[in-house]
């Protein structure tokens, strides 16, 4: 029953349009936050998943600017710049997002080739892991390209 009130409750909330892409449900604590790491690393991908970070999305909300004309400031594409974009599809971290998915194949012996799942695809994969072996390995590159991109940005 507090599950079925709780995922009510998430669902209202505009602020958090991402967290319901990807999450389950259910209460629990998530892999993620098990995986061996700086706490101010891991905060990056907790920031990412709850929406409250330094993204446009979120930093012009205060603005009362519309969500579809909260631009991304890193490209030229004239799209909002939210959670999906700022990992999947911002042009100014290609080079960072293509060695993170090579980096992802090689650590998992070609198990996960990220660049055949779709956008939402490779965006659930990359916060909820691969709930595999492979999964902690995988988290600590997703940091840690988390934290290059959010540098690229100063």
């Amino acid at each position: 029953m507090e599950e079925k009130n709780w995922w009510k409750e998430v669902k209202k909330k505009d602020k958090l349009r991402t967290y319901i892409i990807f999450k389950q449900p259910r209460l629990k604590v998530e892999n993620y936050l098990l995986t061996p790491g700086y706490y101010y690393i891991r905060s990056l991908l907790t920031n990412i998943r709850i929406g409250t970070n330094k993204l446009e999305i979120d930093m012009v909300r205060r603005e009362n600017i519309e969500p579809h004309l909260r631009f991304c400031k890193q490209c030229t594409l004239n799209q909002p710049e939210d959670e999906l974009h700022f990992i999947i599809s911002c042009p100014h971290y290609n080079a960072l997002r293509s060695k993170l998915f090579t980096d992802i194949g090689s650590i998992s012996n070609g198990k996960w080739n990220v660049m055949v799942l779709n956008d939402i695809e490779r965006f659930c994969f990359l916060i909820n892991g691969s709930m595999d072996s492979y999964e902690s390995k995988i988290f600590v590159l997703v940091r840690k390209y988390l934290a290059q991109a959010w540098k690229s940005r100063k």
